[in-house]
């Protein structure tokens, strides 16, 4: 596959929410045509997209170049 270049979590997840802004509702077989993907792909990372959507929000803290503290945020 000359010219193939395999595409990060992060990207095609982008590519998902990108479509589906510009064109929707789709159904998960357009979605899989429009992104090249296959449908056991394409349901895995809408689930994961889902899983996360119910999940709180990650706080995320930079507390200098190379340390980070992580939390949930609290639901009050």
């Amino acid at each position: 596959m000359k010219g193939f270049q395999r595409r990060t979590v992060l990207e095609l997840v982008a590519q998902i929410f990108q479509l589906l802004k510009e064109d929707s509702p789709q159904t998960l077989g357009s979605l899989c045509k429009e992104l090249n993907i296959v449908w056991k792909q394409a349901d895995s990372y809408i689930n994961l997209i889902t899983y996360i959507q119910k999940q709180p929000k990650i706080k995320d803290q930079k507390l200098g170049a190379r340390t980070r503290i992580l939390s949930l945020e609290k639901n009050d």
